[in-house]
């Protein structure tokens, strides 16, 4: 009876041994992260990396993020980003049917379109409805004057043709600039070719006077540019003949030049003069290039390539 009085006993502490070695204590799991918060699943991006984005985006006027969506991407700095543009294009026809049904005015503009950039694309959209006005307007009144002559037997009636093209000559992050050339056939002796041209810091959308790419003042920066373009105008002179400038060309060379005729290359400042203003219509318009590194000690650093 003792032993199994004591074989009971033996069989009680062994399940309560048992009972005890099965018990376990919860424990918290190990923190996900090193400052305990939460990972996300990488393509929903993160809280941080979201305001990151976000302050890029607000870095350029107008403009987009070009970094990944969790803000991690190579646009550490936005200005240094190209900006991204298309052609904007329209053509078409202008009348006057109390003078004519056929067309006086004949139009094509190809201006850019850009992204990116809200201040420059709503310029060159300011551009296009300028020149559409325009052709409603001034050129409509040289058309009604052609047909009218061409009726009575003056010449032979042709549209007014305005075509208008440009070509995107520096586009950086940091500056974008446009050369636009403008051909008009308004009826005279000859059409007339112009250039126009626009220079933007990206940063902020604004458009770009000469004095802002100088260290110097404006005098001090034409001293320094006049020798240089001189020089180009010997060598065409000794190429084309002496004729191929007017005679006060070089004493009236920046008196005759309009401040907003200057375009940028990637390593280039060039300046132009328009047909007429030095040089005679056979000569066309006058573009002389000006390496930047030549003009390193007076010209702003940020904008040398």
């Amino acid at each position: 009876m003792k032993k199994l009085i004591s074989l009971i006993l033996i069989l009680i502490l062994c399940l309560s041994l048992a009972a005890a070695c099965g018990k376990k204590t919860d424990t918290p799991d190990p923190d996900p992260s090193p400052d305990g918060s939460q990972q996300q699943d990488p393509d929903g991006g993160s809280q941080s990396g979201g305001d990151k984005q976000g302050e890029q985006s607000g870095e350029v006027s107008g403009g987009e993020s070009s970094g990944t969506p969790d803000g991690s991407g190579t646009a550490s700095d936005p200005e240094a980003q190209p900006l991204s543009w298309t052609d904007r294009i329209f053509t078409g026809t202008f009348t006057d049917e109390s003078v004519t049904k056929d067309p006086l005015v004949m139009l094509t503009v190809y201006l850019p379109k850009v992204s990116g950039n809200d201040d420059i694309e709503l310029y060159y959209q300011g551009r296009l409805d300028s020149i559409k006005q325009q052709a409603q307007t001034t050129y409509l009144d040289l058309g009604r004057g052609n047909y009218q002559f061409a009726s009575q037997g003056i010449g032979i009636f042709s549209p007014v043709t305005v075509e208008i093209g440009y070509h995107v000559l520096r586009n950086d992050g940091r500056l974008f600039s446009v050369r636009r050339e403008v051909y008009e056939n308004t009826g005279g002796a000859h059409p007339s070719i112009t250039l126009q041209s626009e220079t933007f810091r990206v940063s902020d959308g604004a458009m770009m006077v000469f004095s802002d790419l100088f260290t110097v003042s404006y005098d001090d920066a034409v001293a320094k540019i006049r020798p240089m373009i001189e020089d180009q105008m010997d060598k065409r002179i000794k190429e084309y003949g002496s004729e191929y400038y007017f005679d006060d060309a070089k004493s009236q060379l920046f008196a005759m030049w309009d401040k907003s005729d200057w375009y940028l290359t990637d390593d280039s400042l060039v300046i132009y003069w328009q047909t007429y203003a030095i040089s005679p219509y056979v000569a066309g318009v006058q573009e002389f290039s000006i390496p930047l590194s030549e003009l390193a000690d007076i010209i702003d650093a940020i904008w040398i390539s």
